[in-house]
């Protein structure tokens, strides 16, 4: 990178786990940033007061990073990161671990940061997050990008409602013989077998249900479950990498 001083002062970055001491109160953390960023005192105190604000941590600024919850903790991440001012930010796994409230809260800021014309860059493994807030997704597999595009793109590229069955009896033979016969169905676009049964992508849901179920009980498969959704980002991840997110292996620890 040519030009590395400048890059630093355009961006800003939220990792995942952030070293927040916990004798330093929320307004020493920035007070100790500002100084590493070599920011003007009076520049960084009315930086801190719009920050402190803008994550709602006025009333605990001066309350040492010991006593604060998780999401107390994310807020000071995210105002961390804004504290350069940058143009783009840039966040890993904002919201992981966080109660439903907190997480609602840090889309809201960020919500509110994209508003403003701040680009932002984030990973997550939470894709109804992604479906939220992002206006573009790439969607990495082993390192690799399966997809990219807008959200509403990505679910539109499957073409149709899913239908997920889940079989008593997931032997290969029976698979097959209800797949060929569903696919004689006029209103079934697609069959993915799955793990447990098979994924099925269908047009007009209120005609194609009765019908796959009538064709479930004539093949003679005993059906354990069968869920309708519309298309969703999950759906999208499974299309392109062949198991959903929950298949995938923990992450090694290091």
């Amino acid at each position: 990178v040519k030009e590395a001083d400048t890059i630093r002062r355009l961006i800003g970055y939220v990792p995942q786990e952030r070293a927040i001491d916990r004798f330093l109160t929320g307004r020493e953390h920035l007070l100790l940033l500002a100084d590493l960023y070599h920011l003007p005192k009076n520049e960084a105190l009315t930086r801190i007061a719009s920050l402190l604000k803008l994550v709602d941590l006025e009333e605990h600024a001066d309350r040492v990073a010991k006593g604060y919850s998780g999401g107390m903790k994310r807020k000071l991440d995210i105002a961390c990161g804004l504290l350069p001012n940058p143009k783009a930010l840039f966040l890993d796994e904002p919201t992981l671990g966080l109660d439903v409230q907190s997480r609602l809260n840090i889309w809201q800021y960020l919500r509110q940061l994209r508003e403003q014309g701040m680009t932002i860059v984030m990973t997550t493994n939470y894709l109804d997050e992604a479906d939220q807030l992002c206006d573009r997704i790439a969607i990495i597999d082993r390192g690799e990008i399966r997809a990219i595009g807008s959200p509403k793109d990505l679910k539109a590229s499957l073409g149709g409602d899913g239908v997920w069955l889940t079989l008593g009896d997931p032997d290969p033979q029976v698979v097959e013989t209800l797949s060929t016969a569903l696919k004689a169905l006029p209103f079934v676009r697609a069959i993915r077998p799955t793990s447990q049964g098979l994924d099925i992508r269908v047009d007009a849901p209120e005609k194609a249900l009765p019908a796959i179920l009538e064709t479930t009980n004539r093949v003679g498969c005993r059906l354990d479950g069968i869920e309708y959704h519309r298309p969703r980002l999950d759906d999208v991840f499974v299309a392109h990498t062949g198991r959903s997110l929950k298949d995938q292996p923990p992450e090694p620890t290091t």
